[in-house]
């Protein structure tokens, strides 16, 4: 088995952590170069509906009193032990990171 992957790919690193977490080995592959790169331009302005802004950003405030109150009560997300929800939470975190999302301070692991 071959793994082809790229680095910045939010489900490549998510197979990467999993086969680290069984210590499982197998061949990889790059199989983006870095002569590819993201362009701004893929990103065109969209207008913007001012009530859907203002609901959103209450409900991403909302899930993150939420997660942090469960990660107050847990070690990791969703329960006593490392999980594929622990690896998902570090995926979707390191993508917004990469786009440059805001997010709240939080405990992740």
């Amino acid at each position: 088995m071959k793994l082809c992957e790229w680095d910045f790919a939010p489900n490549c690193l998510r197979v990467r952590m999993y086969l680290f977490e069984k210590g499982i080995e197998v061949e990889r592959e790059e199989c983006i170069t870095p002569d590819i790169i993201l362009k701004e331009d893929y990103r065109d302005p969209i207008p913007q509906i001012p009530d859907l802004i203002t609901r959103g950003k209450k409900r991403v405030a909302s899930f993150h009193k939420k997660f942090n109150d469960q990660l107050a009560e847990y070690k990791y997300v969703a329960g006593d032990y490392f999980s594929v929800a622990n690896i998902t939470t570090i995926c979707v975190v390191d993508m917004g990171m990469q786009w440059k999302c805001r997010f709240l301070k939080a405990r992740l692991m």
